[in-house]
């Protein structure tokens, strides 16, 4: 694969879709992987109540520096159920994970009209969701 081809992003994807999938498994989530990706949902996450069970919609959007998070498509379509987890990489520093919920996603989608936008995740407003992380969302879901 060449250098920044669309195989070598889609394995890359792939890839970051995957730890974020297990580390939320280590912290205890049951999280599955749809068979097909027709509805813009990377996993979805089972959480058992008392008397019921709550599902959640979950979207992986790994980024390679702190850049705007693209190609995130009909945000304003999704349930209240949906969250939005940005995965950054880094080469030399730990890597950060990040999550969102639809009304906090949708605060800082931005772009022109259409289905694809951008969500707009700088400084700002890394320092004002810095504690939510992935240990902060299972604990939030968990009860702990």
């Amino acid at each position: 694969m060449s250098k920044g081809s669309i195989a070598e992003k889609k394995a890359v994807g792939e890839a970051s879709k995957n730890i974020v999938i297990d580390r939320l498994k280590l912290l205890g989530l049951d999280v599955y992987r749809p068979v097909v990706d027709n509805k813009q949902i990377d996993a979805v996450m089972r959480i058992p109540t008392e008397y019921h069970v709550n599902y959640y919609d979950i979207k992986i959007k790994s980024v390679k520096a702190y850049n705007t998070v693209i190609n995130v498509k009909n945000l304003h379509e999704k349930k209240d159920n949906y969250i939005l987890i940005i995965y950054y990489r880094h080469d030399d520093n730990r890597d950060e994970f990040y999550y969102l919920k639809l009304d906090q996603a949708l605060e800082l989608w931005t772009g022109p009209d259409g289905e694809w936008k951008e969500v707009y995740f700088q400084k700002p407003q890394r320092e004002k969701f810095k504690h939510q992380t992935l240990e902060h969302l299972a604990a939030e879901l968990l009860g702990s």
